[in-house]
């Protein structure tokens, strides 16, 4: 009995030590077999715009910083509605095992959020965006307003002075509708929003086309329109000519006396994950996306198309951004809702 006993106890043992031999293998086998298929990357806007040319460029370099000795590929998904929010969404419900990530319009979607803690409803936002997993920023923009080339408004006074100015919107919540609503508050412009547009490249066109009056975008998404003449900017959000050295000269917010603008019309091209995305694949992520940023092919892409990469950031701070932001948009829901219930 005793040698039964002492038999047992050593097969037990024998066992236990095998375990934890073969844990350590299984648990690197898996950190290996990541990714084990072609990575789905969410772009909530329509083709040709800013968000759509960024996301195109990573995922043209970011397999050669993933793990694994067959690399795969990174493929595009366009989903839009809303502001950018149902993409947003898509990517928030799916599963998170990391071969779904995005890219998010932060300031509207960060807007949508400050918009539902305050009561109103925003289409297809259903979940809290601070849960997301971040993986960082690829870059920052700066925003400008701009007019057609035969526009009549020619100065903010000009904007101040008429009736009505139509500006074209993806949705409320919207990075669009956000700075529109904020630069129409802070500077007495009357502004009204024309929905209906699937992205920042029809907006644009809008205004190109007549169609709208003037537009709030970012200088780098906007950049082909102003190189040709078609738009015009009135204004700066930020400086630009440090990263737009051939943009026209024009005064930022802060010269025109309204510094509060330059505060809370940010502009950030986050990459997403889902919620719950385990902290080892996250990491995998997080690194390749730093690497094709730091790439210097990547590099001469962005100086090339004047996509400039303008302070990208970590996860981290990412995230920390999205807080920040949200406390910031806080401080102008009466703002939103006002805009909302006119």
């Amino acid at each position: 009995m005793k040698g039964s006993k002492l038999s047992k106890t050593l097969l037990a043992s024998g066992l236990a030590v095998s375990l934890l031999l073969v844990l350590p293998f299984v648990a690197a086998t898996q950190a290996e077999q990541y990714p084990s298929k072609p990575i789905r990357w969410i772009v909530p806007y329509s083709p040709g715009g800013g968000f759509d040319v960024y996301s195109r460029a990573v995922a043209r370099y970011l397999p050669k910083y993933l793990p694994g000795k067959k690399k795969v590929d990174v493929i595009i998904q366009t989903v839009t509605g809303a502001g950018g929010t149902v993409g947003v969404t898509k990517v928030y419900n799916s599963k998170p095992d990391g071969h779904t990530v995005g890219i998010m319009n932060t300031i509207g979607v960060c807007a949508a959020t400050v918009l539902g803690e305050a009561g109103l409803k925003v289409a297809a936002l259903k979940f809290d965006v601070r849960e997301l997993t971040f993986l960082g920023v690829i870059t920052e923009n700066i925003y400008c307003l701009c007019v057609g080339k035969d526009s009549p408004y020619k100065s903010v006074k000009d904007l101040q002075n008429a009736k009505e100015v139509k500006f074209p919107t993806t949705g409320v919540g919207s990075s669009e509708w956000s700075h529109t609503v904020l630069v129409a508050d802070e500077m007495g412009i009357k502004a009204r929003h024309v929905a209906g547009y699937s992205g920042s490249t029809p907006s644009r066109l809008s205004v190109v086309a007549g169609d709208t009056d003037a537009i709030m975008a970012t200088v780098g998404s906007a950049w082909a329109q102003i190189q040709a003449g078609d738009l015009t900017p009135i204004f700066y959000i930020k400086p630009a000519k440090e990263y737009f050295p051939e943009a026209p000269d024009r005064p930022t917010v802060q010269e025109l006396g309204y510094p509060n603008l330059a505060k809370f019309c940010g502009f950030w091209r986050h990459v997403i994950a889902p919620p719950g995305l385990p902290e080892d694949r996250a990491k995998i992520l997080e690194d390749a996306l730093w690497n094709v940023i730091q790439d210097p092919e990547f590099r001469a892409w962005a100086e090339k198309t004047h996509k400039p990469i303008i302070f990208p950031a970590k996860a981290k701070e990412a995230k920390e951004t999205v807080v920040e932001l949200i406390d910031t948009l806080k401080q102008r829901a009466n703002v939103f809702k006002a805009a909302i219930e006119h």
